[in-house]
């Protein structure tokens, strides 16, 4: 019988630890930003970064990234898509020489911009960062 028990809290505490493992595989590691017009603050090429913003009335939403590498080339590549406030595709950002530009029209409501990275070597301070320049 007291076998019996330790096993079964081996096995309740194993399901309970590959949930918890399954929960945060699911989530994407993925950080989340307010995005505002502007410069947005300097990220690492790591992932996924999301970036929440609210539009209050029909614009031209303009946003482009750029290396924080002065003077030198990126040494790494983004991808970006404009999500609506149901996780459905609005737009993508086109490739512009392994940066990202996106240019399309929105109604009032909640977006994530969506950014993938990907370094492409190089490991100097700033070499693998950017910053996005929106335009409401």
């Amino acid at each position: 019988m007291k076998y019996a028990t330790v096993m079964m809290k081996a096995i309740t505490g194993g399901a309970l630890a590959l949930g918890l493992i399954g929960q945060a595989a699911a989530m994407g590691g993925a950080s989340t930003h307010t995005l505002e017009p502007g410069t947005s603050s300097s990220q690492q090429v790591a992932g996924t970064q999301r970036y929440t913003l609210q539009v209050d009335q029909p614009t031209q939403l303009e946003i482009r990234s750029q290396s924080v590498a002065h003077g030198e080339s990126a040494h790494f590549r983004l991808s970006g898509v404009l999500l609506d406030d149901d996780q459905n595709v609005v737009a993508t950002a086109e490739q512009v020489g392994g940066q990202i530009a996106l240019n399309h029209s929105v109604q009032p409501g909640a977006y994530v911009f969506e950014v993938n990275g990907q370094s492409l070597g190089g490991t100097r301070e700033g070499m693998n960062s950017y910053v996005l320049e929106t335009q409401l």
